[in-house]
């Protein structure tokens, strides 16, 4: 049962049975390890599901928590990647963080212009957009695959699907197997989250400071009592 529903949420140490514990590599921090136990791991599995490779030309849609970690996680994999994003103010940091191109995902010109170019597109938000063309933009045999709860449902016509022998999938987490995989990666490649440290007691102004959009891009809450 995950931390998080069980006792020990917020303790310095609990019981655990062996085959649930997920060895951390030793050049990495606990602020780091966080966040990709959580949105890491999201982000990771359709990777492995789709058999992404250095090859892969990979497209983000949303770069908060979930999405700025799948740049991280696919440019250190050497892929092509393309983040779609609403926020113009984030294009340089999403460019540093290994990104080899930001499109506005509520461009339709933009959009209409990278039809059929990728192999997978992974969407990590919950707002309603306008899907068709996502779908286009995949390649022969390429997949839609969404990790966001997006609220309404996907309007798929047919034979977007059929011609293009298109896919769509998703996904919540991964087992001990794929956070094991996902740890040893992130060591040795040395992807870390983009994170922001509040101190425990100030629990209320980091709640509303995600609220607020204001994150990046995933907070960390320390203990101090």
């Amino acid at each position: 049962m995950p931390t998080i529903l069980n006792r020990g949420g917020f303790a310095e140490k609990l019981r655990a049975g062996w085959q649930w514990v997920i060895p951390l590599p030793e050049n990495m921090d606990m602020a780091s390890a966080g966040p990709l136990l959580c949105g890491g791991i999201t982000v990771f599995k359709p990777l492995l599901m789709h058999h992404i490779t250095a090859t892969s030309r990979v497209g983000v849609i949303g770069i908060g928590g979930l999405g700025h970690i799948a740049i991280k996680l696919l440019h250190a994999m050497g892929c092509e990647v393309t983040a779609f994003s609403s926020n113009p103010s984030k294009e340089q940091e999403v460019l540093a963080m290994g990104a080899n191109n930001v499109v506005n995902s509520r461009d339709p010109e933009a959009l209409k212009a990278l039809a059929g170019q990728f192999d997978l597109i992974i969407n990590t938000v919950n707002v309603d957009l306008d899907w068709q063309p996502y779908f286009e933009a995949l390649t022969y045999g390429g997949n839609f695959h969404t990790v966001g709860a997006v609220l309404k449902p996907l309007p798929v016509p047919a034979f977007t699907l059929i011609a293009g022998d298109r896919s769509i999938s998703g996904s919540a987490t991964g087992t001990p197997y794929e956070l094991r995989k996902l740890m040893k990666f992130a060591g040795r490649s040395k992807v870390a989250p983009t994170t922001e440290l509040f101190a425990m007691s100030q629990i209320n102004e980091a709640i509303q400071h995600v609220r607020d959009g204001k994150a990046r891009y995933r907070v960390v809450l320390k203990a101090d009592f």
